[in-house]
Order: structure tokens, then C-alpha cells, then sequence
């Protein structure tokens, strides 16, 4: 097996953020939920401990839920390793004489407060014959970065 030319590696900063708030967040509410229930069984508190520890409870699914996914996403953020006639990614391989087209597709949006175009979420996306598209998204990867070293190795330029 031949050496990989270069490998870049997933930026997965946000995602250690993410599961760290919502694991937080998650044992708050479970706090909360503890709290609505050892209140005492009066009349005027079967309110609040009804709906106090039904809330809480949602509160806790949904945050175990946001750190579950966010730690299943992260796990699937795998490097990018492109070797002299392939290129690896999280999708699959795919051979180099292969490779239609490599672009740079940058969306923008609308700001709702504001109603100007503002920067989006930007990705490499890569056309490959037979109709497959591997996409690489700038949540996850420097696609800069990516994208510059992605056309000069498809063009034979890249150092090898």
C-alpha cells in the first residue's frame, strides 16, 4: 500500500462544545425533575409537580438525545487522506481518474432580522463519474484548505 500524500483531519471543536452542554444541560433538568418530585403530595403542589417534572423530564431526553447524535456525528468525521490516485473519505474512495469535477459551492443566506445575505455553510463537492458526489462540509473539515490542495492534486501539481 502506498503512502498518503498528505491527510486532513476533521474539526470536530464544536462538536466536544456541543456534547458538553447538552450533557450539562441534561443533569440540570434531571436535577430539576429530582426536585419536582420529592415536593410533598399537598393539593396545591399536584400542579407544579405534575408539569415541573413532565418538563424536566423532555428537557433531559432532548439533551441526551443532542449529545448522543452530536458524539454519533463526530464519530463519523473521519480524516480526509488523499494518496497519489485516490482520495479517502468518510463516504468511500474514489480513484482519481474518476473524478469529473471538484468544486467549491459556498451557500448564502438570508438573515431573518436583517433580510441581507449573510455567509453560509460552504462545501467541497466532488463529481465523480457514474452520478456519485462526495461532499465535504466546512462544519467539519477545512475546505480551504482542502479545496486548494484538492485542485492542484487533480491537476498533478501536488507535492508528492
Amino acid at each position: 500500500m502506498d503512502a498518503p500524500l498528505t491527510t486532513f483531519e476533521a474539526t470536530g471543536s464544536w462538536l466536544t462544545g456541543t456534547i458538553g452542554l447538552s450533557l450539562v444541560t441534561a443533569v440540570l433538568a434531571l436535577a430539576a425533575f429530582l426536585y419536582f418530585m420529592r415536593l410533598p403530595k399537598r393539593p396545591d403542589n399536584r400542579s407544579k409537580r405534575q408539569l415541573g417534572s413532565t418538563l424536566t423530564l423532555m428537557v433531559v431526553l432532548l439533551a441526551l438525545g443532542a449529545a448522543y447524535f452530536s458524539w454519533f456525528t463526530g464519530g463519523r468525521s473521519q480524516p480526509v487522506v488523499v494518496y497519489p490516485d485516490r482520495l479517502e473519505t468518510a463516504f468511500g474512495t474514489v480513484q482519481k481518474r474518476d473524478i469529473n469535477r471538484i468544486q467549491f459551492v459556498g451557500e448564502k443566506q438570508k438573515s431573518l432580522l436583517t433580510g441581507k445575505e449573510e455567509k453560509g455553510t460552504g462545501m467541497i463537492m466532488i463529481d465523480v463519474r457514474g452520478g456519485k458526489r462526495v461532499m465535504i462540509a466546512e462544519s467539519n473539515y477545512d475546505t480551504e484548505r482542502i479545496y486548494r490542495y484538492l485542485q492542484t492534486w487533480k491537476s498533478g501539481r501536488a507535492a508528492e
